[in-house]
């Protein structure tokens, strides 16, 4: 009787014809997609173990493959990115996608190679929460990998879009406040220019709202143009907070309603204010953006304006993943979608006071 030579393939055959270790092909048939392979080697798994014949191809299921999807954030520390990563992450859980988190610090040089690293690693989208530096290289390479913003929406761009109207923000709670009777107001900002259209549409917008209320002379603005350094684990936001408001105390004690760029600079404000005994809203409003969770819990509560961050971040993973497992719609222009902001009323914000404000003690 003649032996029957054709030899059984094994995992261990897979993994060493695919050139990695028999966990990771055990992990991906198994479609573990929490375990951090990328998408780029469970494909060459898969296509490996066809080609030996360990697998058929009929018991591919493509939409259970895993899919890594890299989330560009400028930093970690703002709790408006940490609660985006919240909800993204359990996004991803759920439809069994494992995230990269890239924190650029702000920086192109930084983001351009994470975008390098992530075309290596094959990466099935890219998912930004700020506007991008590197569009060049992005135009490039968009056909290679889909990529969804959740941005400003101060113009149409080359990719899909997920937005709200930060100028229309601005508009508006400068309207309010001018509506409370504040007609001398501080403005605090991080740098504005060109990379960063959210905080230079919140300013234009503010800007304009008070000039045609004839404020365009008690509209005063205090940008932070150098980077500040964390101190003893506080936030540079928070730190800016506390120096500008230094600042606006010196130069214009007139102000009776101050407006931060975000509420963590709003909670350097606070510390100031706090400090120097001068009461929210009685002596100074303040005003901020974004909404984060904190906002409703801080005394006095901040009135801010809320970026409808929650629904933007859903939209955009799920027209992400749609992009990815159906393909980009070359016959149309970018999707390019737009909420409208809330304003938040809360405890820190009231009519403009009369008379000026308490002594201050770093005035000696």
């Amino acid at each position: 009787m003649a032996k029957n030579n054709t030899k059984k393939i094994t995992i261990a055959d897979v993994a060493n014809e695919a050139g990695v270790s028999s966990a990771t092909v055990s992990l991906v048939l198994n479609k573990k997609s929490q375990s951090g392979i990328s998408k780029a080697t469970s494909d060459r798994v898969i296509q490996t173990a066809v080609k030996l014949g360990y697998l058929q191809s009929t018991d591919i299921n493509t939409s259970s493959q895993n899919h890594e999807i890299a989330v560009m954030l400028p930093d970690l520390i703002n709790p408006c990115f940490s609660r985006f990563l919240s909800q993204v992450s359990d996004y991803a859980y759920n439809s069994n996608v494992h995230l990269d988190f890239c924190s650029t610090g702000g920086s192109p040089e930084v983001e351009r190679e994470y975008l390098l690293r992530m075309m290596e690693r094959g990466v099935s989208g890219i998912l930004y929460v700020y506007s991008p530096s590197c569009e060049d290289f992005l135009k490039r390479n968009i056909r290679k990998i889909p990529t969804v913003i959740v941005g400003d929406c101060a113009q149409r761009s080359f990719l899909a879009n997920i937005s709200t109207d930060n100028y229309e923000a601005g508009h508006m709670l400068a309207d309010y406040l001018f509506n409370l009777g504040h007609h001398h107001v501080a403005y605090i900002t991080q740098p504005v220019n060109a990379v960063s259209q959210l905080r230079s549409r919140r300013l234009l917008g503010l800007s304009e709202s008070f000039s045609s209320h004839g404020c365009a002379d008690t509209f005063h603005v205090f940008e932070q143009i150098d980077m500040v350094p964390s101190s003893n684990g506080t936030a540079p936001e928070v730190l800016i907070g506390q120096i500008k408001t230094e600042e606006i105390l010196r130069s214009h004690p007139e102000v009776t309603a101050i407006v931060t760029m975000g509420d963590m600079i709003a909670i350097g404000v606070y510390n100031i204010l706090h400090r120097e005994g001068i009461k929210i809203p009685d002596d100074i409003s303040v005003a901020s953006f974004d909404d984060i969770e904190f906002a409703r819990y801080i005394s006095p509560s901040l009135t801010t304006v809320d970026a409808r961050l929650q629904l933007r971040c859903k939209f955009a993973f799920d027209y992400l993943m749609q992009i990815i497992n159906e393909g980009p719609d070359d016959t149309s222009e970018p999707l390019f979608v737009s909420y409208r902001s809330t304003l938040r009323e809360r405890k820190s914000t009231g009519p403009a006071r009369n008379g000026k404000l308490p002594f201050l003690s770093f005035l000696d």
